[in-house]
């Protein structure tokens, strides 16, 4: 048995834990796909990680290390979607493997919301459709090529400056997307997602995101409010798109991860206006997934009640925007910046999470100031930047 010469954490002593580790280097099946079919990934100018290729040896197997902290280490938790390497220009991207007698739906929409047009706009949160090939040695599928992107939620909001921006890029998202027609049905948290990158200077690792990419690291993510991220809406498998005015834009069916929305009590006798039903799908998300956590959220209430209401009487994704920038607008910037208020801390422990956080941000702000006054006497005036 080789003993590791790693950071303490990757390694164990525990006798019995090392045997059970040494039994545990097995490809789940859908992983057992990929490996299979690797050629065709590489074919089309993509490289898959070592654990997804042929004569794969697990790199635990003879030492003490855990496979936790291994970058080989991590199963993929979705048989039909794993982690690639663009070979042109080494972006880390995802692919996914779609049925083709249901890809092309998925598809259209997809590559309808990913026109450079449409990229451009600020507005648009819909991740976008990087490349689409189909291979012959392989004919009942087709293959989608989207950016790496981790759950919203894989960081805590650490203030409420932080919540507040997730909500608006994500109504920005939508009323984007109801303006070019379509309709997601399925805005729910588990098809929500985030470009982190600049928040993982290091990388991170696609299946253990608390790991630098090399599996091994504990990562240090940065703040949201520090650096630039961007909400992604992803999963157009039952998405409809709209494109002639003048046909209804009805739907019936109870598909998706929110069995919550009232019409969908009497799907088997009515067809429903699509549009709203996401607007209480989101709204839902802000209730369940902010509003209901943080004890300083609760302003937003009267906002989630709205979208969340019966259809005749809930608001559009237009209104439910205007709504929030009116109420987000009547806040001081002190409120907005700070700390998150769960509702497990208490209020003494929330009283110095603020403090903490007011003088991070003063500090932060002192020593950007101080960058910017060095700059300026060095070198002439101009234009700072990190």
């Amino acid at each position: 048995m080789k003993t590791a010469k790693s950071p303490s954490y990757r390694r164990t002593g525990d006798q019995n834990l090392i045997k059970k580790y040494q039994d545990d280097g097995e490809l789940l099946s859908g992983e057992e796909w990929w490996r299979d079919h690797h050629q065709i990934v590489e074919s089309h100018g993509y490289r898959l990680r070592q654990r997804f290729l042929p004569g794969w040896k697990p790199s635990w197997i003879g030492t003490n290390l855990v496979p936790d902290y291994c970058e080989d280490g991590h199963p993929t938790d979705n048989p039909e979607v794993i982690d690639a390497t663009r070979v042109s220009d080494g972006k880390f991207v995802c692919l996914k493997r779609l049925e083709r007698r249901q890809a092309a739906h998925e598809v259209e929409i997809g590559q309808y919301l990913s026109t450079p047009e449409r990229l451009s706009d600020l507005r648009n949160h819909c991740v976008p459709i990087l490349d689409h090939f189909r291979d012959e040695r392989e004919p009942e599928f087709e293959f989608i090529v989207m950016p790496l992107l981790l759950p919203y939620d894989v960081v805590d909001f650490a203030t409420v400056g932080e919540m507040v921006d997730f909500i608006r890029q994500t109504l920005e998202g939508l009323v984007f997307m109801h303006d070019q027609g379509v309709a997601h049905r399925d805005c729910a948290i588990q098809n929500i997602m985030m470009d982190a990158g600049e928040m993982f200077p290091n990388g991170f690792h696609p299946y253990a995101p608390w790991l630098e990419r090399n599996g091994e690291t504990k990562a240090k993510p940065l703040r949201r409010n520090d650096v630039s991220v961007k909400y992604y809406f992803i999963d157009f498998g039952i998405s409809s798109l709209f494109t002639d005015p003048d046909k209804p834009r009805l739907v019936s069916g109870n598909d998706g991860h929110d069995h919550e929305p009232p019409e969908f009590t009497m799907v088997s006798q009515i067809r429903y206006n699509p549009f709203i039903l996401d607007v209480f799908i989101l709204g839902n998300v802000y209730k369940k997934q902010i509003v209901q956590r943080n004890r300083n959220m609760d302003f937003l209430s009267p906002l989630v009640n709205k979208m969340t209401a019966m259809p005749q009487a809930r608001l559009t994704a237009v209104e439910a925007l205007s709504e929030f920038e009116a109420i987000v607008a009547s806040r001081s910037s002190v409120f907005l910046r700070q700390a998150s208020y769960p509702v497990h801390h208490s209020a003494v422990e929330h009283v110095f999470r603020n403090a903490f956080e007011f003088f991070r941000q003063g500090w932060t702000m002192l020593r950007q100031l101080t960058r910017r006054s060095t700059y300026c006497g060095g070198k002439g005036m101009g234009t700072w930047t990190s």
